[in-house]
């Protein structure tokens, strides 16, 4: 993750450090009831080498190293319409009340603008087939055939609450946050600005939630050839304050 500098402050306790330009973006945290991830995907990565990351796959789809500085992952499918790939973690964030919680990744895909695949970036219930049929969860989300990643709040099955971000444009690189304030509601940032919030009614806060990367093929609808399409990541991060540590 790069930043210009890093400022801290403390809340319900513990040590946040934060990026100066952009005061949302969490860095790191320190404390006792505190919880993070950081992957910035610096080590090879592929699809036969997983490491701790839950990995689920149909076709011809896999995931493997991309060739940058500090390192990324790429996904790589060559299959039929329908095919995905998609890791996740064991979960381990909940979206409770006066417990605040963050989300960001960095990314981009290549080969063809918005419309040419499903993607999915956040946190997300336990599930093999999070592409095809999100079920509980805060994500970003490029859904089949449209054009742009949105925000979405899903809650048994069904999309409670959509922020429309922005138009996916092919080769470009995007950072998408999100940050559950622990009361009132899931506000998100895209590149850095501030683009609104969704209400605290539209996020399931019993369900525990893991990291969840996952991309699938749209042949049906790609503009391009599918063999040339990929979305790539570069980091992914989440942290949270908890109240009471196991409660």
């Amino acid at each position: 993750m790069g930043y210009s500098s890093t400022h801290s402050r403390w809340d319900l306790g513990q040590l946040i450090f934060y990026d100066s330009q952009y005061m949302h973006r969490w860095l790191d945290v320190i404390g006792g009831r505190s919880v993070k991830f950081v992957e910035d995907f610096a080590a090879d990565y592929t699809a036969t080498s997983t490491g701790t990351w839950i990995y689920t796959a149909s076709g011809t789809a896999a995931i493997v190293s991309y060739n940058i500085e500090g390192g990324a992952i790429k996904w790589n499918s060559y299959g039929s319409d329908g095919d995905f790939v998609q890791i996740q973690k064991t979960p381990g964030f909940k979206a409770c009340t006066a417990c605040p919680m963050y989300f960001g990744a960095r990314w981009k895909l290549i080969g063809s603008a918005g419309g040419s695949a499903s993607i999915i970036m956040g946190l997300h219930d336990l599930d093999t087939t999070v592409i095809a049929s999100p079920n509980t969860g805060i994500i970003f989300e490029c859904a089949s055939a449209a054009t742009g990643i949105d925000m979405v709040c899903y809650s048994t099955g069904t999309g409670v609450s959509t922020t429309v971000l922005a138009t996916i444009v092919d080769g470009t690189w995007y950072t998408d946050e999100f940050y559950w304030d622990g009361s009132n509601a899931v506000k998100v940032w895209h590149d850095g600005a501030y683009i609104g919030a969704a209400s605290a009614a539209s996020v399931a806060k019993t369900s525990s939630m893991g990291i969840t990367l996952a991309y699938g093929v749209e042949k049906a609808h790609a503009s391009a050839n599918i063999a040339t399409i990929r979305p790539v990541v570069d980091w992914v991060s989440a942290f949270q304050l908890l109240d009471v540590r196991n409660a």
